[in-house]
């Protein structure tokens, strides 16, 4: 597909490597048909395959990636309308379960923690809701735990992070 060769210009292996996999039961499903002869009905029976099989989430991103894929065709003038744009997706599966610690196992796990020279990045990760891989690179001046809730607006205890394992360096969130 072109769109996985040319249209994903700076974003990294792992996104292209994901959106592949998430189109190929959908790309062996219409891929044989030709773009401009491509219809709602078609994408719309190709995700409800996919979620015999997948969770409600892989049929988003599916149909969020085809949309896209779609959209540079259309910027290449190769078909006239978005036919993926007009589908919602079906409901799949139900997803794994959650892998977040319940409040019980949070305090075990500090509980476990505290002669270990770990105890403060776990805690702080535990607190803070700081994503662990961004939480490896910081150090002390980086973390404010002093709160003012009486300001406007308050302040909470927060972690400075301008860095990120991301290939283009930024966070994903503020």
């Amino acid at each position: 597909m072109d769109w996985l060769d040319q249209g994903l210009d700076g974003r990294s292996a792992k996104t292209i490597s994901t959106n592949r996999e998430v189109l190929a039961p959908v790309l062996g499903l219409i891929g044989r048909i030709p773009l401009r002869q491509l219809t709602a009905a078609d994408v719309r029976t190709a995700l409800t395959s996919l979620t015999a099989s997948r969770s409600t989430r892989t049929a988003t991103i599916a149909r969020n990636a085809l949309t896209r894929a779609i959209r540079h065709a259309e910027a290449n003038d190769l078909v006239r309308r978005n036919v993926a744009a007009f589908v919602t997706p079906p409901k799949g599966l139900e997803g794994r379960p959650s892998k977040s610690l319940t409040l019980r196992q949070a305090q075990a796990l500090m509980k476990a923690a505290e002669t270990s020279r770990l105890h403060a990045y776990i805690v702080l990760c535990l607190l803070t809701g700081c994503r662990a891989e961004k939480a490896r690179a910081l150090r002390w001046d980086h973390v404010d735990l002093d709160v003012d809730p009486d300001a406007d607006p308050p302040v909470p205890p927060h972690v400075a992070v301008w860095r990120s394992v991301r290939s283009h360096g930024d966070v994903k969130t503020p």
